[in-house]
């Protein structure tokens, strides 16, 4: 964890790597910011950070935790730090992130409430926005998450919402890593399977399962199919509870 940060009162900013921020530049941003049209778990919001069009996420806990916690955090390591920080290496290695501006802490009586900067990427879209994605296209995506598990990405939460694709050019790009972690191997299989079952169970969610018919699993890894197999397995036994249920 980065040890660095300004204490801006009430906050503590933790800069990017190579960034350099002053207080009153955050606190102009925070005050200038305005609701963005994108959502997330909590809204968002866009402003002008450093000539840079940039959009900060609050961090609030999913599940039943909502409930209770909303968006207080207890813990040594704060999240949006160690998301800092494994967007800054992977950003640092090459790889499709969206770019990590800044970090934001503030304590509270108990637990503390957090947020992270990044930059915008104006020609994307997350795959719940896009109409449909051609075999070539999910296969480019498959090689895609690839390198990031040899890279040792373990992402435990993938799914289409946090994948962007530009409208333009095809590419992808991959954000909102809150619960991943950079590992110090390549990913094993049965690692890889797991979140490919994941973001399979989101194209489904999201009414996007349709896009992998006729898909051929034969020019990607083997994993990836068995992972689509155990899919349609559990897909087909809600199925079943669902139609028990409307009886």
């Amino acid at each position: 964890m980065s040890t660095e940060f300004l204490n801006c009162k009430p906050f503590r900013v933790f800069p990017a790597p190579e960034r350099k921020i002053q207080c009153e530049a955050v606190h102009r941003f925070l005050e200038e910011a305005v609701l963005s049209r994108l959502k997330g778990r909590k809204f968002l919001l866009k402003g002008d950070f450093q000539g840079q069009n940039c959009l900060l996420r609050r961090f609030a806990h999913g599940g039943l935790l909502r409930h209770v916690f909303r968006e207080c955090y207890i813990g040594a390591i704060p999240r949006a730090v160690r998301e800092l920080e494994i967007l800054s290496s992977l950003k640092k290695q090459g790889f499709p992130v969206v770019e990590p501006v800044f970090a934001l802490v503030e304590k509270k009586p108990v637990g503390y409430h957090q947020a992270l900067v990044t930059v915008y990427l104006s020609h994307t879209t997350d795959l719940a926005g896009v109409e449909n994605l051609t075999p070539d296209a999910l296969e480019l995506l498959i090689k895609l998450l690839e390198r990031f598990f040899d890279a040792g990405l373990y992402h435990p939460d993938l799914n289409i919402k946090n994948i962007l694709i530009d409208r333009v050019s095809g590419a992808y790009f991959l954000l909102d890593f809150d619960r991943a972690a950079l590992l110090p191997g390549a990913l094993a299989p049965v690692e890889r399977s797991r979140i490919y079952k994941r973001l399979f169970r989101s194209f489904d969610k999201l009414g996007k399962f349709h896009f992998w018919e006729g898909f051929p699993f034969g020019t990607v890894p083997d994993y990836v199919g068995e992972a689509m197999k155990n899919y349609r397995k559990i897909r087909r036994i809600r199925a079943f509870f669902w139609k028990l249920n409307r009886k």
